[in-house]
């Protein structure tokens, strides 16, 4: 499955590396966006200026690149995306929400 969202990722135009055996890690093609996925055994980390800051499924992670891919800017656009790609579960719950929507603010990944 990691390698599905690392071919969706290079169809998106991000940068993806296997830095070691099943280590891949998520660029963005803008040098100035200082942020990368980490594959970290059955997640994927999100580190902002060498800070980890979200540990992501498999499924969170996509929307995470589709959300910078596309410029998305709502949450509630992010979840109608999410219901496309598949029906959340019944327990689907507010925390789950609140994860995808951490970083809202987007200049934090910026460069000042």
């Amino acid at each position: 499955m990691t390698e599905d969202l690392v071919v969706q990722a290079d169809a998106w135009g991000f940068i993806c590396e296997c830095a070691t055996v099943g280590r891949w890690q998520i660029y963005p093609t803008n040098p100035q966006e200082n942020w990368k996925l980490q594959r970290n055994e059955s997640r994927w980390l999100l580190i902002i200026k060498d800070v980890p800051q979200v540990s992501f499924s498999e499924s969170e992670a996509r929307l995470f690149l589709k959300r910078r891919k596309y410029h998305l800017p709502s949450n509630k656009t992010l979840r109608m995306l999410e219901i496309e790609d598949q029906t959340p579960p019944e327990n689907y719950s507010i925390e789950k929400e609140n994860l995808i929507g951490f970083v809202q603010d987007w200049s934090d990944i910026y460069y000042n």
